[in-house]
């Protein structure tokens, strides 16, 4: 009775886990990434040369994969589960339908017996 329900709130629930896990490893990439510029900034006050366009480039890359990272995050999936699917796409699963065919049927038996009434 409830059971497109319950493949919308599973496929609900893995989707926020997938984007919570893709934004936490954009974050570590993120974190990171400002880490490498301040050493870089660090590195680059204490000597001109060397080290720096190393921890830059780390920085940058890391940056570009913290992007990267919480622009696949924002994606849903692809695929979704075949039960899933199958579950949410038939209509007279939900209990709205048969909770509102209850409610007519209630409604067109007492139009009929007041019909009835009057009639005899």
């Amino acid at each position: 009775m409830f059971g497109p329900q319950f493949a919308a709130l599973r496929f609900s629930a893995k989707t926020i886990a997938r984007r919570t896990v893709w934004s936490a490893v954009g974050g570590i990439f993120l974190l990171t990434a400002f880490l490498f510029f301040g050493v870089a900034l660090w590195i680059y006050f204490e000597g001109i040369y060397g080290a720096l366009n190393t921890a830059l480039g780390f920085g940058g890359v890391l940056l570009v994969l913290a992007i990267i990272a919480f622009a696949w995050a924002r994606y849903p999936p692809r695929v979704i589960p075949k039960d899933s699917a199958h579950a949410m796409q038939n209509p007279m699963n939900s209990p709205a339908l048969s909770t509102a065919a209850l409610v007519n049927a209630v409604i067109l038996g007492i139009s009929a017996g007041r019909a009835a009434r009057r009639r005899g």
